[in-house]
Formats: structure tokens, sequence, C-alpha cells
């Protein structure tokens, strides 16, 4: 099985969720994993681990099924503040 998560962040909570399918081929969801987590880290630049890492493992751990490999995704946002004179 292939396992697919992500984590959305909404005020001080997150809900993380993962999806199993057979194969990257598959075009079927086998099973859809929720997790809700009503308080979360906050955000630390370069610390992946403290508040992303937590509610994917809760998925990963939720899984019984063994696991050909696990996808991350990861939606990377940014602001560009422009420097004043």
């Amino acid at each position: 099985m292939i396992l697919a998560v992500d984590v959305g962040y909404f005020g001080q909570g997150a809900r993380a969720a993962g999806v199993l399918f057979r194969g990257w081929e598959s075009g079927t969801i086998d099973s859809e994993i929720f997790i809700d987590l009503p308080q979360m880290e906050a955000y630390i630049l370069g610390e992946f681990f403290r508040r992303e890492l937590p509610p994917i493992e809760k998925v990963v751990a939720s899984v019984s099924a063994p696991l050909e490999t696990a996808s991350l995704s990861m939606a990377m946002r940014h602001w560009v503040i422009p420097q004043q004179a």
C-alpha cells in the first residue's frame, strides 16, 4: 500500500489526512484517514518536527497495512516583504 499524507491548519488546530491506495497507477482509494488535533505548536521556521511532523506521525501510526512508501504533500507558502529604503 502507498500512503499519501497532508496536514491543514486552522486557528490553533490542524487536521491530518491520509489516503491509502494499492499502487501509483491505481485509480481507487482503498482507505481514508482523518485525525483532528485541536492544539498545535506555533510555527517556527526550520523546525518541521515541532508542528508538521506530529500529525503526520499520527496518520502513519494509524495504518495497519504494510506500506510500500509514504508520500508527503507540502505546500510551502511564503511572502516577500519589500525592504524599506
